[in-house]
């Protein structure tokens, strides 16, 4: 039976349209690939798994002379649990166990050929997303309840082929965002929630190198992404206002090498650089009702990721993955309670199974060990100077992840 690559391709979207609306859980959802992630995404740089590395380099397309189409979803499960919350200094009594969401999170990939020099690709996925939700109980739900970033991304991308060992690539990216945030202002008693969407764009470029036989180079930058929603806010017994925001997805940039140590092993390592600096605070300065005006501060600064893979041929059917990863959290002196990050570790494995000659399952699991976290409202942007929020944060992550390659 002859497969016919649009239908699949558009069926694909929807479905990770649909999946999308779940959330991520985190600003960033580093949720883009079932192969990439049983590396912890080390190699993906230099093209170590299929064409889904061309989210970190599209570059990478230009190494496959077939079409191939990656399926992927992903299972998040995010635990944080506050601890030892205190308003002005006094314990509360009233703890949460958990304010993280779970989400499926999807994405797709399709790349094909062009000519003998020049191959196109798609990419779909949702990069970036947030998702935490307190009880209207809790100390700090003057400074955030609940929590919710969306975006999907679409990324066409050409990759030429210099030669056999330089390649080279270019893409355009359109994202569109959703963003909610609700918190209980102590002045109005009232729950307010802010929602609005936006689309915006951006590029990315991808640079590959084959030094020689063993070892591949690759470079991949992704541009910000600039959001400016016109919202509105919502608040029963006050009513409602047009309220204008902005945020900025960050700018990010990755580099790597893969080492073909032996006929069946492979050594990775990546270093990815994002610009979380750009995350300082967000203003909601309403049109009427300017008793809800508020100002969420994060002060964030960049964060690099350093992720270390292997890669094992156990037979001709089927290939290991081994990952670990470190992560220093984007954040200074001052946590949000929308984003109570911290230094996070990586391990993950996982495994690829060829069904067919041009079909394979991949599967990958992944644990992050965080460092446990302290919110301290004390001179927060947003805060009012009379009160002081402190809570200590507790949070565990385990993300399953399954995905389809097929070949055309």
């Amino acid at each position: 039976m002859k497969i016919n690559k649009t239908n699949i391709v558009a069926s694909t979207i929807a479905l990770v349209l649909w999946g999308a609306n779940a959330n991520a859980a985190g600003y960033s959802t580093m949720l883009t690939s079932t192969s990439g992630a049983a590396n912890s995404y080390a190699g993906s740089a230099a093209g170590s798994h299929d064409i889904s590395d061309m989210f970190q380099n599209a570059a990478t397309i230009s190494n496959f002379d077939k079409g191939q189409f990656v399926f992927s979803l992903s299972y998040l499960d995010l635990r944080i649990d506050p601890d030892n919350v205190k308003v002005n200094g006094s314990s509360t009594g009233n703890e949460l166990e958990d304010a993280g969401e779970n989400a499926f999170v999807p994405a797709l990939y399709f790349s094909t050929p062009i000519n003998d020099q020049f191959s196109f690709g798609l990419a779909v996925n949702s990069p970036f997303g947030l998702a935490t939700k307190y009880s209207e109980t809790w100390a700090g739900k003057t400074e955030s309840y609940e929590n919710k970033i969306e975006t999907f991304n679409f990324n066409p991308n050409i990759s030429f082929k210099v030669n056999q060992d330089l390649f080279l690539a270019a893409g355009l990216q359109a994202q569109y965002a959703k963003a909610v945030f609700t918190k209980i202002p102590g002045a109005t008693g009232a729950l307010a929630k802010t929602h609005g969407s936006d689309w915006g764009y951006g590029y990315n470029f991808g640079l590959r190198y084959n030094l020689n036989e063993d070892i591949k180079l690759g470079l991949g930058y992704r541009s910000k992404i600039a959001h400016k929603y016109y919202g509105v806010t919502n608040a029963p017994g006050i009513g409602s206002s047009d309220v204008p925001f902005k945020t900025d997805t960050p700018e990010s940039l990755t580099a790597g090498v893969a080492y073909q140590a032996k006929d069946n092993l492979e050594l990775a390592f990546d270093v990815t650089w994002t610009r979380w600096s750009r995350l300082k605070y967000i203003s909601f300065n309403h049109d009427s009702n300017s008793i809800l005006d508020s100002t969420v501060g994060f002060k964030m600064g960049d964060s690099f990721l350093y992720s270390l893979g292997l890669n094992y041929d156990l037979n001709q059917k089927t290939k290991l993955r081994f990952g670990t990863a470190y992560e220093k959290a984007a954040v200074n002196t001052y946590r949000n309670f929308a984003i109570p990050v911290s230094d996070r570790i990586w391990a993950s494995t996982g495994l690829r199974y060829q069904l067919k000659d041009d079909l394979a399952l991949d599967a990958a699991y992944v644990h992050q060990f965080y460092k446990n976290a302290t919110v301290n409202t004390a001179g927060a942007t947003g805060v009012a100077q009379n009160t002081n929020i402190y809570g200590q944060f507790k949070t565990r992550v385990d993300i399953y992840s399954i995905g389809l390659k097929k070949d055309f």
